[in-house]
Protein backbone atom coordinates (compact mmCIF):
# COMPACT_ATOMS: atom_id res chain seq x y z
CA UNK A 1 0.00 0.00 0.00
CA UNK A 2 2.89 2.39 0.69
CA UNK A 3 4.15 2.07 -2.86
CA UNK A 4 0.66 2.66 -4.25
CA UNK A 5 0.29 5.88 -2.24
CA UNK A 6 3.65 7.16 -3.49
CA UNK A 7 2.81 6.31 -7.10
CA UNK A 8 -0.59 8.00 -6.83
CA UNK A 9 0.86 11.16 -5.30
CA UNK A 10 3.60 11.38 -7.92
CA UNK A 11 1.11 10.71 -10.71
CA UNK A 12 -1.04 13.63 -9.59
CA UNK A 13 1.97 15.94 -9.62
CA UNK A 14 3.00 14.75 -13.07
CA UNK A 15 -0.50 15.00 -14.53
CA UNK A 16 -1.05 18.57 -13.34
CA UNK A 17 2.42 20.10 -13.46
CA UNK A 18 1.61 22.39 -16.40
CA UNK A 19 -1.62 23.78 -14.95
CA UNK A 20 -1.23 23.50 -11.18
CA UNK A 21 -1.18 26.66 -9.11
CA UNK A 22 1.07 27.03 -6.08
CA UNK A 23 -1.84 25.98 -3.86
CA UNK A 24 -2.38 22.85 -5.98
CA UNK A 25 1.32 22.02 -5.88
CA UNK A 26 1.29 22.42 -2.10
CA UNK A 27 -1.68 20.07 -1.76
CA UNK A 28 -0.02 17.43 -3.93
CA UNK A 29 3.26 17.83 -2.05
CA UNK A 30 1.46 17.34 1.26
CA UNK A 31 -0.06 14.19 -0.20
CA UNK A 32 3.42 13.03 -1.20
CA UNK A 33 4.70 13.84 2.29
CA UNK A 34 1.95 11.70 3.80
CA UNK A 35 2.79 8.82 1.44
CA UNK A 36 6.51 9.03 2.24
CA UNK A 37 5.79 9.18 5.97
CA UNK A 38 3.64 6.06 5.66
CA UNK A 39 6.36 4.33 3.63
CA UNK A 40 8.88 5.08 6.36
CA UNK A 41 6.48 3.88 9.07
CA UNK A 42 6.07 0.50 7.36
CA UNK A 43 9.78 0.36 6.48
CA UNK A 44 9.16 0.39 2.72
CA UNK A 45 12.46 0.71 0.86
CA UNK A 46 12.07 3.67 -1.46
CA UNK A 47 13.05 2.95 -5.05
CA UNK A 48 15.59 5.37 -6.53
CA UNK A 49 13.14 6.34 -9.30
CA UNK A 50 10.63 7.46 -6.65
CA UNK A 51 13.29 9.58 -4.95
CA UNK A 52 14.14 11.26 -8.26
CA UNK A 53 10.47 11.86 -9.10
CA UNK A 54 9.84 13.20 -5.60
CA UNK A 55 12.75 15.61 -5.96
CA UNK A 56 11.33 16.75 -9.31
CA UNK A 57 7.97 17.34 -7.61
CA UNK A 58 9.73 19.45 -4.97
CA UNK A 59 11.52 21.40 -7.69
CA UNK A 60 8.15 22.19 -9.26
CA UNK A 61 6.85 23.31 -5.87
CA UNK A 62 9.90 25.50 -5.25
CA UNK A 63 9.65 27.12 -8.69
CA UNK A 64 5.96 27.83 -8.20
CA UNK A 65 6.72 29.40 -4.81
CA UNK A 66 9.30 31.66 -6.44
CA UNK A 67 6.87 32.72 -9.18
CA UNK A 68 3.55 32.76 -7.34
CA UNK A 69 4.38 33.08 -3.64
CA UNK A 70 2.29 36.03 -2.53
CA UNK A 71 3.11 36.15 1.13
CA UNK A 72 5.88 35.10 3.44
CA UNK A 73 3.73 32.50 5.24
CA UNK A 74 3.00 30.69 1.99
CA UNK A 75 6.69 30.56 1.05
CA UNK A 76 7.57 29.47 4.60
CA UNK A 77 5.07 26.63 4.30
CA UNK A 78 6.74 25.53 1.06
CA UNK A 79 10.10 25.59 2.86
CA UNK A 80 8.70 23.41 5.64
CA UNK A 81 7.19 20.92 3.18
CA UNK A 82 10.48 20.63 1.28
CA UNK A 83 12.49 20.20 4.49
CA UNK A 84 10.26 17.44 5.77
CA UNK A 85 10.14 15.56 2.48
CA UNK A 86 13.92 15.80 2.11
CA UNK A 87 14.11 14.25 5.58
CA UNK A 88 12.79 11.04 4.02
CA UNK A 89 15.89 10.74 1.86
CA UNK A 90 14.67 12.80 -1.08
CA UNK A 91 17.33 14.96 -2.77
CA UNK A 92 16.93 18.69 -2.24
CA UNK A 93 15.53 20.51 -5.29
CA UNK A 94 17.82 22.94 -7.11
CA UNK A 95 15.61 25.98 -6.50
CA UNK A 96 15.37 25.39 -2.76
CA UNK A 97 18.22 27.78 -2.00
CA UNK A 98 16.35 30.55 -3.80
CA UNK A 99 13.26 29.84 -1.69
CA UNK A 100 15.38 30.23 1.45
CA UNK A 101 16.86 33.44 0.05
CA UNK A 102 13.37 34.76 -0.62
CA UNK A 103 12.51 34.23 3.05
CA UNK A 104 15.63 36.07 4.22
CA UNK A 105 14.80 39.25 2.34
Amino acid sequence: QAELWIVQALSRVEATKEVATLKDAMIYSLELRKALRHAQDVRFKLRPCYAVSSSEALELLAQKALKEGQDRNEVAEVRDIVQEICGYGIPEPQSYGKVLEMLRT
